[in-house]
């Protein structure tokens, strides 16, 4: 079975161009009808048992129909919605007819809701459909789908798509400059785990060179007495020398990597403002004396 002998009611009826006003009112009392697939009754057996496998997003009702159903040709009443719309020749056309004029689904075309008392199904332009004291207004759908032609929905995507196009490539604007961001935050990540994980001693050349005196000092003493301090041997005094020469080559690198870590983070205005103390060296008045 090929597309075109399995169409939707709705590809088979149209609005007549004088009546486009009442489209909204045709499409609400048409909505069931309108997507219902019409299946040639003679084969709509196979028709199911092709279908039974599918795994379908949704549900599409169909109906086997008999073909070239004989139409009587009364005359039309205008005031009704059989009277507004224009009917494609097919195989299914005389079936059709007899669905949209049914009493159920032709109802009486009312200006406005002052109109809608009275006996049968009517519509208003706006929709609102009343059948004695009960009624319904609204749409579940706002996408027209009654016409022979895909033309106008497309033209309204096309539009819609037109409109979506500046608020995509705002979006993506923002979704750069956030990832701008979180590279930024990335690099200030990494050089304050860089600050947490230095001890200040390592990279202080200043402090290191100041002790030197001292401890100099300190080997010279006599604080009992006499006898001199035996804590700072000039062996000693020389491993600390050596020592500090050392901590002085590795702090130079330390600090320098450090220093360009911070200023590749520190450039940005949202990321600057939010530098912590850990990035600040310590005092050497609270760490040597």
């Amino acid at each position: 079975m090929t597309a075109e002998e399995l169409p939707f009611l709705a590809e088979l009826i149209d609005v007549k161009s004088e009546h486009a006003r009442w489209r909204t009112a045709i499409e609400v009392v048409l909505a069931a009808s309108a997507r219902l697939l019409l299946v040639p009754d003679d084969k709509l057996r196979a028709f199911s048992t092709a279908i039974d496998p599918l795994q379908l997003r949704g549900r599409i009702t169909f109906e086997g129909v008999p073909l070239y159903v004989p139409v009587d040709s009364p005359e039309v009443d205008g005031a009704r919605i059989a009277g507004k719309i224009e009917f494609r020749e097919s195989p299914f056309t005389g079936w059709v007819r007899r669905r949209v004029s049914d009493p159920a689904h032709n109802a009486l075309c009312a200006e406005d809701a002052a109109d809608l008392d009275g006996p049968g199904l009517r519509v208003t332009l706006a929709g609102q459909t009343r059948r004695g004291m009960r009624g319904s207004h609204g749409r579940t759908e706002t996408a027209n789908i009654i016409g022979f032609s895909n033309a106008d929905a497309i033209t309204e995507i096309d539009a819609e798509l037109e409109q979506l196009e500046p608020q995509l490539a705002q979006l993506d604007r923002r979704r750069q400059s956030v990832d701008d961001e979180r590279a930024i935050r990335d690099r200030c990540r990494r050089a304050y785990e860089a600050v947490l994980g230095t001890r200040w001693d390592d990279i202080d050349v200043g402090g290191c060179e100041a002790r030197i005196p001292r401890a100099r000092g300190h080997a010279h003493a006599n604080p009992d007495g006499g006898r001199p301090a035996a804590s700072t041997s000039p062996r000693t005094l020389s491993r600390w020398r050596n020592g500090w020469r050392a901590r002085r080559k590795s702090g130079s690198r330390c600090s320098g990597a450090l220093a360009a870590s911070i200023r590749s983070t520190a450039g940005s205005p949202s990321v600057r403002t939010s530098l912590p103390r850990t990035c600040t060296a310590p005092t050497r008045s609270s760490e040597y004396n």
